[in-house]
């Protein structure tokens, strides 16, 4: 984990079909997933009224996450069954 922004976390963990990100105060962000060879699967922007990524159509496995702020930068390790 490279955590740098407080109060952000994300679960289930290992993950069927949703990851939820969340967080203590409305935050906008971006986000990224990508597998153990660094190539970008999905990315967009969420904010605090959508904070839900889909990830039904992944392939089982290990993937990252990575979500960035204006002012943080979060990062976490999470296993698609």
């Amino acid at each position: 984990k490279d955590n740098k922004a407080p109060n952000l976390w994300v679960s289930p963990n290992p993950i069927i079909d949703q990851l939820t990100v969340h967080h203590l105060k409305p935050l906008a962000y971006s986000y990224l997933v990508y597998n153990s060879i660094e190539q970008i699967i999905q990315e967009a922007i969420l904010n605090e009224f959508q904070n839900k990524i889909e990830i039904r159509n992944l392939s089982s496995g290990l993937y990252f996450l990575g979500i960035k702020g204006n002012d943080y930068t979060f990062k976490d390790k999470f296993f698609k069954e």
